[in-house]
């Protein structure tokens, strides 16, 4: 047996270390049967059988002696040659001791024993040996030639087969734990389940700890522990099933988990089940080294054999609830996003600074089209209420208008983890896709995504889920699957939480009458000024450079009120408002009511901080809100409720009979494209305010004035009945 394999040194890491002499020979693979040779040489006087002044010592099987026969160290340990290196047939005065102060009075290279033994680890951590062996330890020999000692540790399933085996290689040190060969992971249960789990059903909790000793050493006093492997190797979906189990039979059931508080296993554990309700609600996280000042059970015990119970109960009646944990991360959350973003909500009107960016992130143009779209994304914060659901909207425009560009823009002042981007997919991938809807941003970048739509069927179930979605804030898709256990056919429900906003893009407007009901229009400009200011802002582009990075405040404010979702507003003059809307609006802009009252909601809560909140926490919009809501979307109103100013200019310039135009001629007129006019005229046709007096087919239009226009319509003006006063 080598040396390298039964002895060794460790460094101030705890990691294995040859051992040096002054001059820098190694020491640390001498065979315990044979002389020193020149490559490695006597501990003690650094030479060999071959050289000048010969040594014929030899390193002894125990590891913790040798023998010299050099004559420099014989003072007062004479020269020794022994014929065996059996360490326990040589008279102790005439060894060198390498862990202890040797007689010779040199000081030897420091060696300890190579591998751990059953009774080193059962010492080292305060435990029976037939205890451990009782428990799925052993002692074992690893390595080509079985030279190497080790630990073993049987993983056992709840009726007590072996799952797998994992060995401890050494007490401390990195790579100090190997899987035997052929262990799967994922087939494991966490080391002494089938102990503690008997254990945990009769007392009514779990201990879930990272490591085999945290779980022996509570076993050993009674404790319902189990240990998970650590480091990066072990996943806690692997575990969930035996919780699951626990917490059937024991619907009180707590579950501690041990936070070590150094290192990201540790932190994973404490984490592992935040995603899974049936779990979370019972977990309740100990941490031993505020009050004991050691990290784990193991350690508990150490530090004080006679009272590990006591105390450990102590740490488990100060233990914190999952509910209490977030909360507590929650608060430190929100005062760290709060002080991020106090440039923004300290602001004058964070709503002005927002409209600031427009021109800087390369939107050229009106600024108040990017600005309500902002406010609609911010609609996806309020609670979930289906005859109130968030100001969703489609970006309507001719082909290079910009309406992809507008998009990407205000999705560039929001955090990427609240926006869920649909580019081209199939119709259902919203169905299957796991992302969490909760208080998101959907966006469509082409409309004819949108399930029902390419193809003209709303009826398809795809599209019925969507709309619920929009609409109730949540929606279930049931399907028949067949069960992989039984092969009978059973019932999934896929469940998909809202409430959600969605904005999408489109070169005409949604043509279903029932999607297309639930998502206003917003006309891009496609004007020549619009097209003037967009040729700007791209030269602005190329000269300067990309856009700078978003503001953080503005996303660190986005992040903010994020982590407050839901968050209610009331519209104290809400009865006032829809009283005058009742005196002047159509039917279509009726059902719209609710997307205004949202767009007010949402513009509140942007200004959250100077808003007053109400006895139930609700923050209390203003006037100023309704009124920039007002500004925002009079040119959506006007459309919806009457016509648009576009295609009332249109119809404006289309001469009386008998007169007639063309759409060429209109074109010119108006100084924008044919592309543009065609769908002006296309909607002036079918409300019958111009009328093509061409029939046959194939022939230019000849266009002239038909039905007379609507009267212009406004959004009502509202005085304020009591003073508005703003915290």
């Amino acid at each position: 047996m080598t040396v390298s394999q039964t002895t060794r040194r460790t460094n101030k890491e705890g990691l294995a270390a040859p051992l040096s002499s002054t001059n820098g020979h190694a020491h640390a693979k001498v065979d315990a049967e044979q002389r020193y040779t020149a490559e490695h040489t006597c501990p003690g006087c650094d030479s060999h059988q071959s050289a000048s002044d010969e040594c014929k010592g030899i390193l002894l099987s125990d590891g913790k002696h040798f023998t010299c026969t050099n004559k420099a160290l014989g003072e007062y340990l004479p020269p020794f040659e022994p014929k065996s290196g059996n360490a326990a047939l040589i008279p102790h005065e005439r060894k060198h001791s390498l862990t202890k102060p040797c007689a010779c009075l040199k000081e030897h290279a420091r060696w300890e024993k190579s591998g751990l033994a059953l009774a080193e680890y059962g010492e080292a951590k305060g435990l029976p040996v037939d205890w451990l062996e009782d428990h799925g330890s052993f002692d074992v020999k690893l390595g080509a030639k079985r030279q190497q000692d080790a630990v073993g540790y049987h993983y056992h399933d709840l009726i007590g087969n072996i799952l797998g085996t994992q060995y401890r290689l050494a007490m401390s040190g990195a790579g100090r734990f190997k899987w035997k060969d052929g262990t799967l992971l994922r087939a494991l249960l966490p080391y002494g389940a089938f102990w503690a789990v008997p254990l945990a059903q009769k007392l009514g909790y779990l201990v879930v700890a990272e490591g085999v000793s945290c779980s022996q050493t509570g076993l050993y006093h009674d404790l319902p522990v189990i240990g998970v492997p650590g480091g990066s190797t072990w996943q806690h979906v692997w575990d969930k099933p035996i919780i699951l189990d626990l917490i059937a039979a024991v619907p009180d059931l707590r579950v501690y988990v041990i936070d070590e508080h150094d290192s990201p296993a540790s932190e994973a554990l404490v984490h592992a089940w935040d995603d899974v309700p049936e779990i979370r609600e019972h977990v309740h996280t100990i941490g031993l080294k505020p009050r004991f000042g050691v990290k784990d059970i193991s350690d508990l015990y150490l530090k004080d054999r006679e009272h590990l119970r006591e105390n450990f109960r102590v740490a488990m009646d100060e233990a914190v609830s999952w509910k209490a944990r977030q909360q507590k991360a929650r608060e430190q959350k929100l005062a760290e996003l709060r002080a991020q973003a106090a440039p923004v909500f300290e602001a004058e009107d964070p709503v002005a600074s927002i409209m600031n960016q427009w021109l800087k992130r390369g939107w050229g143009g009106d600024d108040k089209l990017p600005t309500l779209v902002y406010a609609q994304a911010t609609t996806r914060l309020l609670p979930k209420n289906p005859e109130q659901p968030p100001a969703h909207g489609q970006l309507v425009g001719p082909a290079g208008t910009g309406k992809s560009w507008l998009l990407a823009v205000v999705c560039g002042l929001l955090p990427d983890e609240v926006v869920v981007t649909y580019d081209a997919t199939s119709q259902r991938v919203l169905i299957h896709d796991p992302v969490s809807f909760k208080h998101k941003l959907i966006v469509y970048s082409e409309a004819d995504s949108l399930p029902g739509i390419a193809k003209g069927d709303e009826e398809n179930p795809a599209a019925s889920m969507i709309r619920t979605l929009l609409q109730r804030g949540d929606a279930i898709y049931t399907v028949t699957v067949k069960d992989p256990k039984t092969g009978q056919m059973t019932v999934k429900k896929i469940v998909k939480e809202g409430p959600a906003c969605l904005i999408t893009t489109g070169v005409t407007e949604l043509k279903g009458e029932q999607l297309g009901s639930r998502i206003p229009a917003l006309e891009v400009p496609d004007d020549p000024n619009q097209q003037k200011e967009a040729l700007k802002a791209f030269a602005r582009s190329e000269l300067q450079g990309p856009a700078p990075a978003p503001d953080p405040a503005l996303i660190a404010m986005q992040r903010y009120l994020q982590l407050q979702a839901p968050i209610d507003v009331i519209v104290p003059y809400v009865d006032t408002l829809t009283e005058r809307l009742s005196s002047r609006i159509d039917s279509r802009l009726l059902r719209h009511t609710a997307w205004l009252m949202a767009l007010i909601k949402g513009i509140a809560i942007l200004r959250s901080a100077r808003r007053e909140r109400d006895e139930h926490g609700r923050i209390k919009a203003t006037l100023a809100d309704y009124e920039t809501v007002a500004k925002l979307v009079e040119d959506v109103y006007e459309t919806t409720a009457t016509v648009s100013a576009k295609v009332r200019e249109l119809v404006d310039k289309t001469p009386e009979a008998p007169e007639t135009t063309s759409q060429t001629k209109l074109a010119e007129k108006l100084h924008i494209s044919k592309q543009a006019v065609s769908k002006r005229v296309h909607t002036a046709l079918a409300k019958g305010w111009i009328v093509n007096i061409e029939h046959r087919r194939g022939r230019r239009a000849q266009l002239q004035r038909g039905e007379p226009l609507p009267y212009k319509c406004s959004l009502p003006t509202l005085q304020p009945r009591t003073p508005v006063v703003l915290s």
